[in-house]
């Protein structure tokens, strides 16, 4: 038996949509990625924030050669072409194919908010300090940060500490989606979460919520806590990004 994460770790090139009964649909992706390259400033201003290193010209020369070769594909299969036929176009459009691979992979467009252009993170001194001691060093190419050197010696002997103080937690990794009825057990407003779905009607009302008292909740909707087996008080700890809802006030 095949692990599914393993079939969908190779479908790097191909859209996954999850339903709401738990499959997964595997589609073609949307290939006609022109309006992309229609904004250049936009498209070089999402690249420079995530700190990729993309050649814009050299990518959209290489698309649009992709891009001619997949119309004459078609129009030859519209037309209905000997198979000879047919097979030369699908052949010379897998030969541009790094034009199209190469433009799906690029980021999404950066939220503007406003016509001026303001930094997304403010400079870090820390950060400064850390790099010229040698104890970080940062992948501008994947936006990658490495700490080296005592920093990673004081993290894991903090976490070490951590772990020494809780000497029977239970280690688990909480889902950060949570339904209404956990929401609504723990009385919290629905309203000042993220809510998602996949279009479907059979979708359930799902939420957004990251690490919280609400994702630790739903790991326990059918357990059952003895007397016996227990330790009392029951005592939980998470750490990590939560999410809610942006709230925008109303102005009459």
């Amino acid at each position: 038996m095949i692990p599914l994460r393993t079939i969908v770790r190779r479908m790097s090139h191909l859209a996954a949509r999850y339903t709401g009964r738990g499959d997964v649909h595997v589609v073609d992706p949307s290939v006609d990625l022109r309006y992309i390259f229609e904004n250049a400033g936009r498209l070089r201003r999402s690249l420079e924030e995530r700190r990729s290193d993309v050649n814009i010209a050299e990518l959209k020369e290489k698309y649009e050669a992709w891009w001619t070769k997949y119309q004459a594909y078609t129009t030859a299969t519209a037309s209905g072409q000997p198979k000879e036929a047919l097979a030369a176009a699908k052949k010379a459009m897998r030969d541009e194919q790094a034009g199209l691979l190469n433009a799906l992979a690029l980021p999404n467009f950066v939220h503007e908010v406003g016509n001026q252009e303001k930094p997304m993170l403010k400079p870090s001194k820390h950060r400064d300090y850390l790099t010229q001691k040698g104890h970080m060093r940062v992948d501008k190419n994947i936006g990658v940060v490495h700490l080296v050197g005592y920093p990673v010696l004081l993290q894991n002997h903090l976490k070490i500490q951590l772990l020494e103080m809780f000497q029977d937690a239970i280690l688990v990794s909480p889902s950060c989606f949570a339904r209404a009825a956990i929401l609504e057990g723990v009385n919290v407003p629905v309203k000042d979460f993220v809510r998602f779905t996949d279009g479907s009607d059979t979708f359930p009302t799902t939420y957004l919520v990251g690490h919280s008292i609400h994702s630790l909740v739903s790991l326990f909707i059918r357990a059952q806590f003895l007397e016996q087996k227990n330790k009392w008080p029951i005592t939980v700890q998470t750490a990590g990004a939560s999410y809610h809802a942006k709230v925008r006030a109303n102005l009459y």
